[in-house]
């Protein structure tokens, strides 16, 4: 199952390897079109897009008014979460009376604390190595954002819009396959901390535009991206071949 290719740093690598796998292979899954297109390039000749999904009962959208912003990921540089700590004194400043959550653990954990100490915005972000239940951070955010700079098809996108909570996400690899600009979430340039900063102000302001965009994000998941519709697909490709 390819998912898609990481940093520059271990590319020649993972290609060499991914060559040597897709080669052996009789069928390759692949969660994104854009990921389809690398295994292909990759020497594989029988390919399926079957995207990630989620146990869409475990999610479930918790309306609030607040203004609360959730980061889910390894803290990393490809991850983007510089970008995001960038735009927070500006958004901040805007919106004093809101709560940024950060969960992860990585490299730059201390580089994160560092930047929040830094900015003197630490009253205002909570930072979280692990959480039991994941769930429980989607029902207190209202909007999530995931800033990347290359990405397969990140599981935690799916599971924010699964609960209602409009994705903020950088436009690369599968993520546009599934987020529509202005429809079910929001797309931006990656490295772009200035676009962070204003498209999230704009949904803090805007109730009625954030769940216009929650709705539509939980009904593209709930008739697409479920476990169950995944299974069906998964199975279907292993009949094929035996």
């Amino acid at each position: 199952m390819i998912s898609g290719v990481g940093g520059a740093a271990a590319r020649v690598f993972e290609q060499t390897i991914s060559r040597f796998i897709v080669s052996q292979s009789d069928q390759v899954i692949c969660v994104s079109a854009a990921a389809e297109l690398i295994t292909q390039s990759l020497g594989a000749d029988r390919t399926e897009v079957i995207r990630n999904a989620v146990d869409i009962k475990e999610f479930s959208p918790v309306p609030t008014e607040k203004k609360s912003l959730l980061y889910i990921g390894r803290l990393v540089r490809n991850n983007g979460i510089q970008d995001l700590l960038s735009a927070l004194p500006g958004l901040l400043e805007t919106h004093p009376d809101a709560t940024i959550h950060i969960v992860g653990s990585g490299p730059m954990e201390e580089n994160v604390h560092e930047m929040i100490q830094a900015e003197g915005i630490s009253e205002s972000v909570t930072v979280y190595n692990f959480v039991e239940d994941i769930s429980e951070m989607y029902d207190i955010a209202s909007v999530f954002c995931r800033p990347s700079y290359s990405e397969g098809l990140p599981l935690t996108m799916l599971e924010a819009m699964a609960s209602g909570v409009p994705p903020v996400v950088t436009e690369i690899a599968g993520v546009p396959e599934v987020v529509t600009d202005g429809e079910s979430g929001v797309l931006l340039e990656p490295g772009r901390p200035d676009e962070i900063e204003r498209e999230i102000s704009i949904l803090f302001k805007n109730n009625e535009l954030r769940k216009q965009l929650s709705r539509n994000a939980r009904r593209y998941v709930a008739e697409n991206l479920t476990w169950k519709r995944r299974a069906k697909k998964v199975m279907n490709v292993y009949s094929t071949l035996y």
